[in-house]
């Protein structure tokens, strides 16, 4: 058996699974697979705490320091990690044998709350589109189930039956209103965008919705998508034949509303 012969210079050196070695002038001898073989257990170590304790040494220039070392993850002290480095972490404050839980992970890490979608209403010179009709669905077997409908025209519900859902935040930018175009406006809770921005020939360039994530809307619903269709002050967008033009949004998942 090829061994290795480590010599202790410190104050106080852990040895292998959590074991703190207690210097004593002597050596430590280990195997090829970093197992103590000698001193003898119990001769010369602390054996792997299984509660609460305290560690003392004396840090550079003399001055005595203690820190606890317990195996379970409670804070400022050194919790157990298997021989990865992963943290052990089953049941935290009771239970340090089980990889750390997704729950225990989530709860400290940022979640997704909004659903934001950015849509483009003017694509081509010419474009008279304004406002736009917004749907969130789900599909399977070619049947497809709506979970929320917002009508730009009639953010106030009270025209357009069928409306549905949590109502969106909307942002527009137009470059047909006064001052900066790249600023964003949010839409009236009463009134279009078309009668936001003055009516007439004006026209918008680009919205961004806002929705609540909720039991549906969510960013692991794997058949979860959004659509709209681009509205004039007269009519909403159609192909040749008369058929609606219905658009993807594309779905982005945030921690925070925005709020521009």
């Amino acid at each position: 058996m090829r061994k290795s012969l480590l010599v202790l210079f410190s104050l106080l050196t852990f040895g292998l699974y959590g074991q703190a070695v207690q210097p004593q002038g002597t050596a430590v001898m280990v195997d090829a697979s970093g197992n103590v073989i000698w001193p003898p257990a119990g001769l010369n170590y602390v054996p792997r705490t299984t509660d609460g304790q305290r560690i003392y040494g004396t840090a550079v220039g003399g001055v005595p320091y203690t820190f606890p070392y317990d195996k379970l993850p409670n804070a400022n002290t050194i919790a157990m990690r298997d021989i990865n480095g992963t943290l052990k972490v089953g049941n935290p404050g009771t239970d340090s044998l089980a990889a750390t839980p997704k729950s225990y992970v989530d709860a400290r890490t940022p979640q997704s709350a909004w659903l934001v979608c950015t849509i483009q209403i003017r694509t081509a010179s010419g474009d008279i589109w304004t406002d736009f009709e917004f749907k969130i669905m789900t599909q399977s077997g070619g049947v497809i189930t709506l979970h929320l409908y917002y009508h730009s025209p009639d953010p106030g519900r009270s025209v357009v039956s069928g409306q549905i859902g949590t109502v969106a935040g909307v942002w527009f930018t137009s470059s047909s209103t006064a001052g900066d175009s790249r600023l964003l406006r949010k839409q009236s809770a009463t009134q279009s965008i078309w009668q936001q921005i003055g009516g007439g020939s004006n026209t918008t360039t680009s919205v961004m919705i806002a929705i609540p994530v909720d039991t549906v809307i969510r960013p692991d619903n794997a058949g979860l998508f959004a659509e709209y269709l681009r509205f004039s002050p007269t009519d909403h967008e159609r192909d040749a034949a008369g058929r609606s033009v219905w658009r993807l949004a594309d779905l982005q998942w945030r921690t925070v509303l925005p709020n521009p």
